[in-house]
């Protein structure tokens, strides 16, 4: 068969093996232009094994600090996000309260007279990068005060540009370990969240 005969016969006698290739490059460039450097990824995340929480009678504040990873080469945006929090013995996801997204801290821990606070506002994640943000969630309801027990633990975030923007998308998943706090659980404090530390007041690791 030389170049110039068809591939598909007489019908289509158009289609010559220098056409076909030619055709076959071009659609691969497209389509690794648009895998490189167009394509939307998602936002991911992983559980903090420290935060900031105070755990009020009146009011709950959770302070948490995310990493968060964008898998594709396009910029997203987070323009809201929650925290929903539901006891981890309740399987069948009775018992679940959700914190709204409140504020932006620089730190875990930081005084907000000092500037280390801002209102929550959008933020970006520039493609296949990290960015590191301290998520401030507050709950603030009477006689709400979290029990001492590990509660299952999601973030969902709103992301633009999206086709739904409305829709909430899962960040991360994790476990809360509000167990560990024994004492002083009302103020706005660094919490461990590794449940190998034996407790709020000796923070002595467990000896294996």
């Amino acid at each position: 068969m030389t170049s110039s005969m068809p591939l598909f016969g007489a019908a289509n006698a158009w289609i010559t093996p220098p056409i076909a290739v030619s055709v076959l490059a071009l659609l691969f460039t497209v389509a690794s232009f648009w895998w490189i450097q167009v394509r939307r990824g998602r936002l991911r995340s992983f559980g903090p094994s420290a935060y900031a929480a105070s755990y009020g009678k009146d009011k709950t504040l959770v302070n948490l600090p995310l990493v968060i990873h964008n898998t594709g080469p396009a910029p997203l945006a987070v323009i809201n996000a929650r925290l929903r929090l539901r006891p981890a013995n309740m399987a069948d996801g009775s018992g679940e309260i959700v914190l709204y997204w409140h504020a932006l801290r620089t730190a875990i821990y930081t005084d907000a007279a000092n500037g280390g606070r801002t209102f929550a506002s959008p933020f970006a994640v520039e493609g296949r990068k990290s960015v590191e943000k301290y998520l401030e969630f507050q709950r603030n309801v009477p006689n709400s005060q979290l029990a001492a027990v590990p509660y299952r633990a999601t973030v969902d975030v709103r992301v633009e540009p999206s086709a739904r923007p409305s829709r909430w998308v899962k960040l991360v998943r994790f476990t809360l370990h509000a167990e560990l706090i024994t004492e002083a659980r009302e103020p706005f404090l660094q919490r461990s969240n590794d449940p190998d530390l034996m407790g709020e007041k000796s923070q002595t690791w467990v000896q294996g």
